[in-house]
């Protein structure tokens, strides 16, 4: 008699089902362990990315402020042109209001005058006249003693300082009487009287023709 087979039975296909349970499931936590592994990640870069702080509400916006600059003026102070126009002593100046021409200067202590009493000097200061011939070249009347004779004149000295007028010129000898009017065309003496530093010496007559109103036109008329 022939022996027949014996089946399988369930116990022995258990251990084979066991085996594939477990590698799937190790699986499953390898996948879960890499899932949580990016994330953390992720989280990580987010955090390290700071979010840029918003502006205060009704705060103005940072603008650069322009740097004042110092202003320039050619009225006061030593002549702000060094390249400005020289005209020699005795040599005339001639512009669209005026011609002037220096014809002497001279330094004393004081200035005789046509009232009798003179003008005299200040301590440590010595009196500057200035004789001249003015021509109005203008079409206004000038006003050479008390008003507006269309030039605008500074003098300085030696050292470069301003020079202080006497302004007091109708009552030196050769110029026109206070609010006389000199016409278009005609020409009279202008004696203009200065204050200097006894220690300096006159240097110069700046002369802006007012008239134009063009104050950085300067001319230097040379005093020596």
């Amino acid at each position: 008699m022939s022996e027949l087979s014996t089946p399988s039975t369930p116990q022995q296909q258990r251990p084979s089902q066991a085996l594939l349970w477990i590698s799937l499931s190790a699986l499953a936590m390898s996948a879960i362990a890499l899932s949580v592994a990016l994330i953390s990640l992720a989280s990580g870069s987010a955090a390290d990315e700071k979010p840029s702080k918003p502006a205060a509400q009704g705060s103005a916006p940072t603008t650069q402020q322009p740097q004042p600059q110092a202003p320039t003026s050619t009225t006061k102070g030593a002549p702000s042109n060094a390249s400005a126009d020289e005209v020699p002593l005795k040599s005339p100046f001639r512009s669209a209001s005026a011609s002037l021409t220096i014809n002497s200067v001279e330094v004393m202590d004081q200035i005789e005058t046509v009232d009798g009493a003179p003008l005299v000097a200040d301590p440590g200061t010595k009196l500057v006249l200035i004789r001249a011939t003015f021509t109005n070249s203008s079409p206004k009347a000038a006003d050479l003693s008390c008003g507006d004779t269309g030039l605008y004149v500074r003098g300085f000295d030696s050292n470069q300082s301003e020079m202080t007028q006497v302004f007091e010129t109708y009552r030196i000898p050769g110029n026109m009487e206070c609010n006389a009017k000199l016409l278009t065309g005609q020409t009279h003496d202008w004696n203009i009287a200065f204050s200097v530093l006894e220690k300096n010496t006159p240097a110069s007559l700046v002369v802006v023709d007012s008239g134009t109103n063009n104050y950085e036109q300067e001319t230097k008329l040379l005093l020596k």
